[in-house]
Formats: structure tokens, C-alpha cells, sequence
């Protein structure tokens, strides 16, 4: 069955949610900004490391609504497994794009549930974080396959190319990037 315009207006909302969060997240840890920007997030660490852990929260709860498979609700992979009866082979292909990425959705479930929507009483959420690693890059990479899902999803619809919403989800990530990078900057020349 194909979606609805209500159900792909709400995911691409969920996936440019995600977008954004990753953006801010990414501008926050990848090296060379925490070596450029060191004097704020030391002027202001309270601020940064509450930026820094609501972004990778919202990313890990995002990745799992994304990809939760329970009947009763929307989701990407619930919309791709839909598709099969309109559209078999496309259904098939995102699946596999899907697949491919199981064991990273897998690790973001397991921090989500342990450590944001409930709390392991066994442990710490940093040995958590330990025993579930996830690096910056495999974020990346589940950023680009809900982009790719979404789009594909949006195409068929009806309602939108694929490819403009690709670039839409770019526009959206190199906005956020760009604002918190002024927002930096804004914070040093004050400093």
C-alpha cells in the first residue's frame, strides 16, 4: 500500500528532526570544532554538555521510532514493508538498504532503551555506552539511510521527487550546522 500524504509529511518532519538534531550534535564533537571552539564550550560548559546530550538523545530516540517495526506504529520501516503490495521490488530495495544498517538501528535501540527511555539498573550509562559503541560516522551513515528511505517513500507518493527532498534534508543539515556555528562565534567576539 502506498502512504498517505499525512503519513509522509509526518516521517520526512521525523527525518528533518533527525537532521537537524545530528547537525547541531556534529558540530558539538567532531574534532576540529572542539579544538576551534574551546574557549566557549569552556566558557559555557553547562550549555554545550546539555546541547551535546540532548542532541545525541533526541538522535538515538529518533533512529528508533524510525525504524520500530511494532504494527501499531508509523514508521519508515513499517511504510517499506506496506509498499510490498503496490510496489514489491521497491519494497525490497529499501528493505535491503534498511537491512544493511540493522546492526547500528540494533545499538541505537539498545542505548535508547537502556539509558534515555528507561534507565538499566545493572549500569552506569556510560558502561552502557561502552558495552553499545557508536561512532560519529555510523550516525552519519543511518542520517543518510532515512534520508534515502524518506525520499524514496515521498517519490512514490506522489507528493514530492526524491530528489527534492534530499535536498531539502541537506538544506536542513547545513542550516543547523551553519546557525550554531554563528551562534559560536557570536559567543567568542563576546568573549
Amino acid at each position: 500500500m502506498k502512504p498517505t500524504g499525512q503519513e509522509i509529511q509526518d516521517i520526512v518532519g521525523q527525518v528533518t528532526e533527525l537532521t537537524w538534531n545530528y547537525a547541531i550534535w556534529w558540530e558539538i564533537v567532531n574534532k576540529t570544532n572542539r579544538e576551534r571552539y574551546k574557549d566557549v564550550f569552556e566558557a559555557y560548559p553547562n550549555f554545550f554538555t546539555a546541547v551535546f546530550c540532548s542532541m545525541q538523545q533526541s538522535i538515538l530516540v529518533i533512529v528508533a521510532r524510525l525504524f520500530d517495526e511494532r504494527h501499531d506504529v508509523l514508521s519508515l520501516a513499517n511504510l517499506v514493508t506496506n509498499l510490498v503490495s503496490t510496489d514489491p521490488g521497491l519494497s525490497k530495495k529499501l528493505n535491503s538498504e534498511i537491512a544493511q544498517n540493522q546492526n547500528l538501528i540494533q545499538t541505537c535501540r539498545k542505548l535508547r532503551h537502556k539509558v534515555y527511555g528507561h534507565r538499566d539498573s545493572t549500569l552506569t550509562p556510560k558502561q552502557v555506552f561502552v558495552q553499545f559503541p557508536i561512532k560519529p560516522k555510523e550516525f552519519k551513515v543511518l542520517l543518510r539511510c532515512t534520508h534515502q528511505v524518506a525520499a524514496a517513500l515521498a517519490e512514490v507518493h506522489g507528493a514530492n521527487k526524491g530528489v527534492a527532498v534530499l535536498d531539502n534534508f541537506e538544506h536542513c543539515e547545513n542550516d543547523a550546522a551553519t546557525e550554531l556555528r554563528l551562534i559560536i562565534q557570536r559567543l567568542q567576539s563576546a568573549g
